[in-house]
């Protein structure tokens, strides 16, 4: 592939803000956290990437490798997940030559990855001087149609159906770039931040044309607001 299909997450501040000490190092510093970003199982999809925070020409702090999972934050809350939409890391199941003809997302790797950003941003909240109240979220998808005319797909449910063993029932992009926003409590944020995840996986899935009720991994019942279910990927 000559032009590698990227999932971008972002968020930042509503309001003007700012982060104490972000270029300080140290125990309980943003520098361990983005080193050191937590996990719910060993060998999920979350933010660790085994690399070394580095300041980045005084503007802000950068961790991973561009091709494959890289997180930024700057002083002004601004935090920008970008991570690989390939076989490498949002496709996990398929070698590359495999995923170019298709390319199918993995809903486990999608799901789990997004639930741990929100969980990043949560914890960086204790570092703002003061906490912002909203904070709007961003998800894009870069490159969804390939250089060979394949398009990015979903499949309903989770990995354990028959529509994902028989690579039935396609939801493919729409087109090559998508770009959706929505702003959260940040009350919201730290005490549920399963729900924050999914109203980003809404986005993404509705994007791609799949109905709320086909999205695997959450709790949508009831009147109970929608999350993310971290159980139920642990089982995967």
């Amino acid at each position: 592939m000559t032009s590698q299909p990227t999932y971008v997450l972002a968020a930042a501040p509503r309001e003007k803000a700012k982060l104490r000490n972000l270029f300080q190092s140290g125990p309980g510093t943003i520098m361990e956290l983005m080193q050191n970003p937590g996990y719910t199982r060993a060998s999920g999809w979350d933010l660790r990437t085994l690399d070394d925070p580095r300041i980045v020409e005084g503007k802000f702090l950068e961790v991973g490798y561009s091709d494959y999972k890289l997180i930024r934050t700057y002083e002004d809350g601004t935090v920008v997940l970008r991570a690989a939409a390939d076989h490498s890391l949002l496709g996990w199941g398929r070698e590359e030559i495999q995923f170019e003809q298709k390319p199918r997302l993995n809903p486990v790797a999608l799901i789990e990855l997004t639930y741990h950003f929100a969980l990043f941003y949560r914890a960086l909240l204790a570092h703002f001087t003061v906490v912002p109240p909203a904070i709007m979220f961003t998800a894009e998808l870069h490159g969804a149609i390939l250089s060979n005319g394949q398009h990015l797909y979903l499949i309903p449910y989770g990995i354990d159906t028959f529509a994902w063993k028989f690579d039935s029932d396609k939801y493919p992009a729409p087109k090559a770039d998508m770009s959706k926003q929505v702003e959260v409590n940040s009350e919201l944020l730290q005490s549920k931040p399963g729900a924050i995840a999914y109203k980003l996986i809404e986005m993404v899935y509705t994007w791609f044309g799949m109905p709320t009720n086909q999205i695997p991994y959450v709790n949508a019942t009831g009147t109970q607001e929608p999350e993310v279910r971290v159980e139920s990927l642990e089982r995967v």
